[in-house]
């Protein structure tokens, strides 16, 4: 039997998706759940559906007030978490203010963009 390869997803904030690159990723991963194994790199502000949900692991971290500072600290958690505790086929990375994450990931892991 083929152990499912390790796909993890930066950049949707969350699933149940509100729309746009959430509800589109939401699609994608349910579609592909029972081939691969998924980790939504998430935050609390949108969405409460932590650990296991749906046939995916959704790692969810705690939100800040300020949207920039909100979006900042999510993905510099995801990558920290990523690096140090990820063991990852394949990253995916969502919209284009997540760029400066892409070098570092790059360093252990295959990585798809998606603008």
């Amino acid at each position: 039997m083929n152990k499912k390869k390790k796909v993890a997803v930066f950049g949707v904030k969350g699933f149940p998706g509100f729309g746009g690159a959430s509800r589109a990723n939401e699609n994608i991963v349910n579609n592909l759940k029972e081939k691969y194994d998924y980790t939504i790199y998430a935050i609390n502000t949108h969405t409460d559906k932590s650990g296991e949900y749906n046939g995916y692991y959704q790692k969810v971290f705690k939100g800040y007030k300020g949207k920039r500072i909100n979006t900042l600290m999510y993905y510099l958690k995801s990558l920290i978490h990523a690096l140090f505790y990820g063991n990852y086929d394949l990253v995916q990375v969502n919209h284009t203010s997540s760029g400066f994450i892409v070098p570092f990931l790059r360093m252990r892991f295959k990585v798809v963009i998606e603008i």
